[in-house]
């Protein structure tokens, strides 16, 4: 028998829209059976809840329950289910790579940074995120407007034309045009939290050997950061040319731990097919020396210099044994 999931308890944004006949529903799709799902869950509604999981297939109905089970995630997720337009080609078969890679909060980042910014735009204005449309975000998904001159140029346009935005009301339209305008980041969405998430994918298989999984499986940052040990708190060093650093001081302890974990995801990025690939890279040669070893090695030398006790580290991925 299938074990129940926690009752989950979903935003006044969200119960609106489920709550009420919409025109933006999107058949059986996964999407809505998720949206259904998670809605009669929260109002107990065990029967309804029960024939939209009927729907899916075994395996999805297995990783939806599995997903479920881990409010954290599910929370952050079902945040976004007032926003229609946002669901679309949304897939239950990606929620099991989620767990292996030990992300929890760099993914509870990136869903949270979604509604910031979507919730910023719309100006958390409940009937403008239900008039949201799918092609709507398909169109400013991945743009950058308040950097790029040519991203905004073209949301103009979009507006102007009425592309994005055709169903929130017209007096709403200049004043999303203008929070839009302003956004400095890569707009993102369920979609490209996905597409993000190869790429995190193949850098966390590079972090995850620096400290291999144990029997509690703490996430990667619960389990660097419990290896780094700064000499001088105060103070942190900063690589702003490979090998090379320059000290940034008077820096929080917080502030100072998280940054010393970004650059090891960011040494893992430069390096990643060495880091990833040693039995391939194993016959490829840079200057007589084997170039996976002299990645691990400069790997370890970073922790080294960032205060990460390294006797805790498995610092050359389990090169010798993969070999």
């Amino acid at each position: 028998m299938d074990s129940k999931p926690t009752i989950l308890v979903i935003s006044d944004q969200a119960h609106y829209y489920l709550s009420n006949n919409n025109s933006q529903t999107i058949g059986d799709s996964d999407a809505e059976i998720y949206r259904r799902v998670v809605y009669f869950q929260s109002q107990n509604k065990l029967q309804e809840e029960a024939v939209w999981k009927a729907k899916l297939p075994v395996s999805k109905k297995k990783r939806l329950e599995q997903f479920l089970n881990k409010p954290q995630y599910a929370l952050a997720l079902n945040k976004l289910l007032a926003i229609t337009g946002l669901w679309k080609g949304f897939s239950l078969g990606h929620f099991n790579r989620l767990n292996p890679l030990r992300c929890e909060e760099e993914i509870l980042c990136y869903l949270t940074r979604i509604w910031r910014v979507w919730h910023y735009i719309l100006d958390g204005n409940t009937t403008a995120m239900n008039a949201t449309d799918a092609s709507t975000i398909e169109h400013l998904q991945g743009q950058c407007p308040g950097i790029s001159g040519s991203d905004a140029e073209l949301i103009k346009k979009l507006m102007e034309c009425g592309t994005i935005f055709s169903s929130v009301p017209s007096p709403s339209q200049p004043a999303i045009l203008e929070r839009l305008l302003k956004i400095d980041l890569l707009i993102p969405s369920i979609h490209t939290f996905f597409e993000d998430l190869k790429y995190l994918e193949v850098c966390a298989s590079a972090v995850q050997k620096l400290a291999p999984c144990g029997r509690e499986r703490t996430t990667l940052w619960h389990a660097l950061s419990s290896t780094c040990f700064p000499h001088t708190p105060a103070c942190l060093l900063v690589e702003n040319a490979e090998g090379h650093f320059r000290e940034v001081l008077r820096t929080p302890v917080e502030e100072g731990l998280r940054s010393r974990y970004l650059q090891l995801w960011l040494f893992a990025m430069r390096h990643l097919p060495d880091l990833v690939s040693p039995s391939t890279n194993y016959r490829k040669q840079n200057n007589g020396q084997d170039s996976c070893f002299l990645s691990w090695d400069m790997f370890r030398n970073l922790c080294q210099a960032l205060d990460f006790n390294t006797d805790t580290l498995v610092v050359n991925g389990g090169l010798e044994k993969e070999i």
